[in-house]
């Protein structure tokens, strides 16, 4: 058991120190960018996955959409990268960008799920309104 407290107490403390010896990229997008586009990128994913469901075997490659999403966002695909790659060597900073992420497509979720119950209510309604004549 002890040896268990010490694995996570040293995994904790890793995991959590801000990395100084790593110089910023010269590229590096600001916080408040990075996380927009690190959002877009993980809705990307996430419905690409979901119309896909063999990602390598798809005729139509993720990269084209990635490159379509990096260009709506003015940045280029080795600035995202590079950034992203900083930020993770920055777990404090990550972690602020994933809580928010994790935040913003909470509440995208919960509007969804709000509109897709006033349209089966609404169309509740119509049936009943059917029967009903």
């Amino acid at each position: 058991m002890k040896k268990l407290y010490v694995i996570v107490i040293v995994f904790l403390f890793t995991a959590c120190q801000q990395t100084e010896s790593t110089p910023p990229p010269a590229d590096l997008l600001p916080q408040a960018k990075f996380a927009q586009v690190h959002k877009e990128v993980r809705l990307l994913e996430g419905a690409y996955a979901a119309r896909y469901t063999k990602v390598d075997a798809s005729a139509y490659t993720i990269e084209s959409y990635y490159k379509k999403l990096f260009l709506d966002q003015g940045v280029t695909a080795d600035q995202y990268k590079s950034s992203f790659s900083y930020y993770s060597k920055n777990p404090i900073i990550m972690m602020a960008i994933e809580n928010e992420l994790l935040t913003q497509l909470t509440a995208m979720q919960t509007e969804q799920d709000s509109i897709n119950r006033l349209r089966n209510e609404s169309v509740l309604d119509s049936l009943e309104a059917k029967k009903s004549q």
